[in-house]
């Protein structure tokens, strides 16, 4: 059997996500064969960098404006396929044989579910939602299952009119390195502060929230920045 995961890379997260997705299918069925394709990569190779780099900008300078677009778009679907692409995910399918599709990506989502659809094709398409709302940008009408990370989630899902029997509840998936850590309940262990910001290093913090964490003597902050180096240079020099 051949699983084929398209993704993206705007952050990093979609691609965590697909990786995990990977990593939890062979670890129960070692013989169905995964591959991982970055669709806009594949689709648009000459223009995909400028993509992303056009969305770094805007979430990193502009993240209000980012943000506005974002929550005023929320019950809208921004139609970006091209019938031109029709071809590509035609070599796409003869490449890579799927026998089931799963997007990580609300993108690889709207093509897959319009190519089915052109194609009349039965393939089954799971979408994993990987961001913690129902955002209409996840939902097209040839997805044959949601996997969504919470009960509210599905609740928004099915008021949207999702089949509840097409909506699973799996959580976020992550990767098995993080699964098997036990963290101690020792009354005495340091309390830990784990603050992330994604893929992209986005902590909008001030410079006294620095501060005030540095000098907690009993805790413990653990900050992740991503591909932010400036941001990851600035937190050092404070610590």
């Amino acid at each position: 059997m051949n699983v084929l995961i398209l993704t993206g890379k705007f952050g990093m997260g979609h691609y965590s996500v697909s990786e995990a997705i990977n990593e939890e299918i062979k670890s129960k069925c070692s013989d169905i064969n995964v591959d991982i394709v970055d669709i806009l990569e594949y689709l648009m190779p000459k223009t995909s960098k400028v993509i992303y780099s056009s969305f770094n900008v805007l979430v990193t300078k502009w993240s209000n404006l980012y943000n506005f677009i974002n929550s005023n778009n929320e019950d809208y679907n921004i139609k970006t396929f091209n019938y031109l692409f029709v071809n590509k995910i035609d070599k796409l399918f003869l490449e890579y044989k799927p026998d089931l599709v799963i997007s990580t990506l609300p993108i690889s989502s709207q093509y897959i579910s319009k190519y089915k659809s052109i194609k009349k094709l039965n393939i089954p398409l799971f979408t994993f939602i990987t961001d913690i709302s129902s955002h209409s940008e996840w939902i097209y009408k040839n997805t044959d299952f949601y996997c969504v990370g919470d009960y509210s989630i599905k609740e928004d899902l099915i008021k949207k009119g999702i089949d509840e029997e097409k909506i699973f509840v799996t959580g976020i998936p992550v990767k098995q390195q993080f699964k098997n850590n036990t963290v101690s309940l020792h009354k005495n262990r340091l309390k830990e502060v784990l603050i992330m910001g994604g893929g992209l290093g986005l902590i909008p913090f001030k410079e006294e929230v620095f501060e005030s964490l540095n000098n907690e003597r009993n805790i413990k902050t653990t900050i992740i920045t991503g591909n932010n180096k400036k941001m990851y240079d600035y937190i050092k020099g404070k610590v």
